[in-house]
């Protein structure tokens, strides 16, 4: 079980036990039953994104993979009342929702992730492209080299946070995908595919990007800003 991956099973299990202590106990066996399934699940990012599609889960789920990433880069702290304030948010979004369901004052049910919520998915998916592009060029036995395939996902991927930052008003945001799509693009057109410079450079914009949207909301951030910079002088970089 990965780091990640024991950081968020440690976090449900505070999450069950403080609903059970408050006599929700349809919440606390829902989380009960999560809890089991990701502690097994081979890979806890496709587990999570299963939970995502779960009717009334959304929230709850785009939480988790928040969480999840912060864990895996570092960044969380795993500090007992750190844990606490992070497992209450959890219980409030379970609780909330199942106050608005019965008629007592909460907030409405939402059916779908608003336009930030789906923004934050396509940020999340574009940096588990990111990590598969890794795992797939660099193994034990050093650089393999980059499958054409992986970067017209990435592609694809970037695309889509185009979309999502563009309906959401990210200027920046949007600039970074355009940047990194020119990239890439100067990468297949160049037969740069076994350059071990191109996956470091992809994974450290990566970092930076998810490390800016989460604290700062991607917005008139200086580290991003001399990402979309480096970027957008590709050859300048692997020439």
């Amino acid at each position: 079980m990965s780091g990640g991956q024991s950081y968020v099973i440690r976090l449900l299990r505070r999450v069950e036990s403080s609903l059970s202590d408050g006599h929700h106990a349809t919440e606390s066996s829902k989380v009960g039953k999560i809890v089991q399934e990701l502690a097994q699940a081979d890979d806890i990012h496709e587990a999570l994104d299963e939970l995502l599609c779960v009717e009334g889960m959304d929230q709850f789920a785009l939480r988790l993979m928040w969480l999840l990433d912060g864990a895996e880069r570092g960044t969380m702290n795993f500090d007992d009342g750190v844990l606490d304030y992070q497992a209450s948010l959890l219980e409030n979004l379970l609780t909330t929702r199942t106050s608005a369901k019965g008629g007592v004052k909460g907030t409405p049910e939402l059916t779908a992730p608003d336009e930030i919520d789906q923004l934050f998915v396509s940020l999340h998916k574009f940096g588990r492209t990111i990590e598969g592009l890794k795992q797939q060029s660099i193994g034990e036995g050093g650089f393999r080299g980059i499958q054409e395939v992986q970067l017209y996902a990435l592609l694809q991927a970037l695309a889509l946070l185009a979309d999502q930052a563009d309906s959401c008003g990210k200027k920046d945001l949007s600039r970074f995908a355009t940047a990194c799509s020119g990239f890439i693009h100067h990468v297949l057109d160049n037969g740069l595919l076994h350059d071990v410079r191109v996956v470091n450079i992809l994974d450290n914009s990566n970092f930076t990007l998810q490390t800016v949207f989460e604290v700062a909301g991607a917005e008139d951030h200086d580290s991003l800003s001399s990402t979309i910079q480096l970027l957008n002088q590709p050859r300048e970089l692997l020439d």
